[in-house]
C-alpha cells in the first residue's frame, strides 16, 4: 500500500505492515519537501513508534548540490537511532539526478523485491 508520510500516523507500519519503504527527496538547503516536513519533525521530536519495525530509504538528490541527498540520510540514520530495523540486504539507496537516478532506484527496488517479495516459484 502506498501512503504519503502526510498520512502518518505514530507508527512506521500501521494496520499491521510488515515494513515501511520511504522514498526521500531532499529540497533546498537540505531540507525535507513540504509534504515530509511535520513527518521529520514528529520523527526528531521521537513520537514516531520505530523500535523494531523494519525499514528501507531511498534518497533522491543531486550530487551537484552541497546538501546532496540529505534528507534520505537523515530519516535513514533517525530511525534506526529510534531501534528500527532496516531490512536485511537493502542498504540505504542514493538516487542521483545528475546521474541515472531512475537506473539507480530500479536496482535498488529490484534488490529489495527479490530479497524481501520473491515471485512465487512455478509449480511442478
Amino acid at each position: 500500500r502506498v501512503r504519503s508520510v502526510e498520512r502518518a500516523g505514530a507508527g512506521l507500519c500501521p494496520e499491521g505492515e510488515a515494513a515501511a519503504i520511504f522514498v526521500a527527496a531532499t529540497f533546498g538547503n537540505g531540507e525535507a519537501t513540504d509534504s515530509a516536513v511535520d513527518f521529520e519533525s514528529r520523527l526528531q521530536r521521537g513520537d514516531v513508534a520505530a523500535a523494531g519495525q523494519r525499514y528501507a530509504v531511498f534518497g533522491l538528490g543531486n550530487s551537484e548540490y552541497e546538501h546532496y541527498n540529505v534528507a534520505g540520510r537523515r530519516l535513514d540514520a533517525r530511525l534506526e537511532e529510534l531501534g528500527g530495523v532496516r531490512l536485511d540486504g537493502v542498504a540505504l539507496g542514493l538516487g542521483d539526478a545528475s546521474k541515472d537516478i531512475d537506473g539507480a532506484f530500479d536496482a535498488w527496488m529490484a534488490l529489495l523485491l527479490d530479497r524481501h517479495a520473491p515471485a512465487p516459484q512455478d509449480a511442478p
